[in-house]
């Protein structure tokens, strides 16, 4: 009897670990607009419940450019991710559904030093340097058509390929003219850096998607769903028809198209 009930017990374990192991881990692939720090403090019980929920192990992974993040993306291996909302029309048909959208209205804005603003007007940026972040970037449309409308495009230096706190950083530290930055790292600033810059542009507020691809492991979707409350990046709710600057999604279906070509 005794032997029995150790038999019991130990098929007990067996299929409780069977039921609680994963085949695979959860990819969670972020594109280059956040350093890995800022990620990580908005995110982390967000990806603890999920791994509570589904048994997998989440892999956190922020991909150096917007090209390779983009890539992850359309061959699948990010499992969730955020995008701007304008992507989503050319994803979707790669196996990746929005689940979510933002709610909380963030910007793209774009700051120039103080130091640059005395008598200040636009033509005073011709022959600068502005930094932005990557070429399919929200901040980086938003710059040129910025630059078109004041008669600036070709004028200025478009130094692209930054996170938008190293932007914030370079910029103290005089690396730069301007810079196109999200108002989620610079109301984050100190009052006293924040009013080093004067705000020549702002954006209408953002809408960014947080979508998972039909590649994850089971139940990661609804796991997902389930940790909503557990994520600290801004509010969040059910995705709407509503969608911003649909000129920009036609162009980012052109870039795609464009940066697949050759694969």
């Amino acid at each position: 009897m005794q032997a029995m009930k150790g038999m019991f017990a130990i098929f007990a374990v067996l299929i409780s670990v069977q039921v609680n192991s994963c085949d695979k881990p959860v990819h969670a692939t972020y594109g280059p607009f956040f350093s890995v720090s800022f990620y990580q403090e908005f995110l982390s019980d967000f990806h603890s419940n999920i791994e509570k929920l589904t048994g997998c192990k989440v892999v956190m992974k922020i991909e150096p450019t917007h090209k390779k993040f983009i890539l992850a993306l359309v061959q699948g291996d990010a499992h969730m991710s955020f995008v701007p909302e304008f992507y989503y029309a050319a994803l979707k048909p790669y196996g990746l559904l929005a689940v979510f959208e933002s709610k909380t209205e963030f910007r793209n804005i774009l700051i120039v030093n103080r130091g640059e603003r005395d008598n200040f007007d636009v033509n005073q940026l011709s022959g600068k340097t502005i930094l932005v972040s990557g070429t399919y970037s929200r901040g980086y449309i938003m710059l040129n058509e910025w630059l078109k409308e004041t008669g600036l495009a070709h004028k200025v230096l478009i130094d692209a390929g930054h996170r938008h706190d190293v932007i914030a950083m370079m910029l103290a530290k005089n690396k730069g003219s301007a810079g196109v930055i999200s108002t989620a790292i610079f109301d984050r600033l100190p009052d006293n850096l924040k009013d080093n810059y004067t705000v020549l542009k702002k954006s209408q507020p953002l809408k960014s998607l947080l979508l998972v691809s039909e590649q994850a492991p089971n139940g990661a979707r609804a796991a997902v769903e389930g940790s909503l409350l557990n994520m600290n990046f801004g509010k969040w709710g059910a995705v709407t028809n509503d969608r911003q600057y649909p000129h920009r999604s036609e162009h980012f279906k052109r870039q795609l198209k464009s940066l697949m070509e050759p694969l």
